[in-house]
């Protein structure tokens, strides 16, 4: 009788055969993932960035997020400026100028981004996140910060090191650049994951430890992993410095760090710098002073806008007329004294509010009725109609027109 099957070598062979298609999935697929994380690390990088550049012209930079919170906590993703927060570390940085250093303050970024909608993307939660889903690092000059009480905002005041795996600066004048963004990469040393707690794995602690390695980190010529979190550490390792290296895979513990930086850009012919501060409040608290935001050329001389031929700007920024704005954001809208304040909602807030409530009346202006100080400024509504006199056109004549003064405009057709 005739037996069919597969023998032991032809069997070996299918699942040898099947063993090697594996691999090449597994290997494509590995292949796949890293990319998927990559490419996601990168946009989240590439999006803080812009927003925080946006946030930075009209409030300063915000403050880092405390990278050991977890969703739930009334801060999480908030930034905090409290220097009692051990978990936001200070560090210093050019001339001994503070640096905060905890997490992308994907929170207020968001509200910024929803609120003010510079862009046409939004940013959300998870671009508080590289693609391994731990914090991004974020690094600020405090005086660039919009903490309260903070020196006027000056852009050439960045005090971050940024530097190549060489430890050169890539900088063209070292140390000065304003805030950057880290992901720490698939190994995770200096990074938080999104419950607040270590990334797995070896930390930034275990790095530089033993203690006997420890002189030697302090000392090292050759900036690596080790400068990205040396936050975590403190001490004499803890600075201002950051590492924008080529990625080295040769074990667990080497540069696979990613970052973006951001800094005083010269070439620009527009810079913010010298903000007017109005004492307003309690003059002992400078936190509720009304901050004016200044920008000038950085070129040399004046801007001169609406000045008669062969005249010359007398200002940074001389004006002659009116200057219109397409946008404006503010929370009040004041007199030069920084006061008789009204919300800018009263002229350009919803459309509702924009419109005369009484049939036949038009918008005569913005403000106060009468003038009375002590009126609430609104829409000031009048019906142009009212005291319009009648006027009846002449034989052979239309009317072709309407006037609140003079009444029937009359001509032939």
């Amino acid at each position: 009788m005739q037996q069919n099957g597969f023998t032991l070598v032809e069997m070996a062979i299918v699942l040898l055969i099947i063993g090697f298609a594996m691999s090449a999935v597994a290997v494509g697929l590995d292949t796949y993932n890293r990319d998927l994380r990559s490419n996601k690390t990168l946009e989240s990088i590439r999006k803080a960035n812009a927003q925080l550049e946006l946030f930075a012209k009209i409030f300063g930079y915000p403050c880092p997020a405390d990278p050991t919170l977890g969703p739930g906590d009334a801060m999480y993703g908030r930034g905090d400026c409290d220097a009692t927060n051990t978990h936001i570390v200070n560090v210093l940085g050019r001339d001994n100028m503070n640096v905060r250093v905890g997490a992308v303050p994907f929170a207020d970024l968001a509200d910024f981004s929803a609120d003010f909608a510079l862009l046409d993307e939004k940013y959300v939660e998870s671009d508080g996140f590289d693609g391994w889903d731990n914090y991004l690092t974020y690094a600020v000059t405090f005086d660039l910060t919009d903490e309260p009480g903070r020196p006027p905002f000056d852009e050439t005041m960045g005090a971050i090191c940024i530097v190549d795996e060489n430890n050169t600066s890539l900088l063209d004048e070292a140390c000065t650049a304003h805030a950057v963004v880290i992901s720490h990469g698939a190994n995770g040393l200096g990074a938080y994951t999104r419950s607040g707690v270590s990334a797995p794995g070896e930390s930034c602690i275990d790095l530089l430890l033993p203690a006997a390695d420890q002189a030697d980190a302090a000392n090292d010529s050759s900036p690596n992993e080790k400068e990205n979190c040396d936050h975590q550490i403190g001490g004499a390792l803890a600075d201002a410095k950051f590492v924008a290296g080529v990625w080295n895979e040769s074990d667990d513990e080497s540069y696979d760090d990613v970052l973006r930086f951001i800094i005083f850009q010269s070439r620009e012919i527009w810079a913010r710098g010298g903000d007017l501060v109005i004492p307003f409040g309690d003059p002992n608290d400078p936190t509720d002073d009304i901050r004016i935001p200044r920008v000038s050329s950085v070129n040399n001389g004046g801007i001169g806008i609406g000045l008669d031929a062969g005249d010359s700007p007398q200002q940074p920024l001389h004006l002659q007329g009116d200057l219109q704005a397409d946008r404006v954001y503010v929370e009040e809208l004041c007199d030069v004294s920084g006061h008789n304040c009204f919300d800018p909602e009263l002229i350009g807030g919803d459309v509702v509010d924009m419109q005369c409530q009484q049939h036949g009346e038009v918008v005569q202006k913005i403000g106060r009725i009468n003038d009375d100080p002590t009126t609430t400024p609104r829409v000031v509504c009048v019906n142009p109609f009212t005291s319009m006199p009648f006027t009846q056109c002449p034989p052979g004549q239309v009317v072709i027109g309407v006037s609140s003064v003079n009444g029937s405009i009359c001509g032939t057709l």
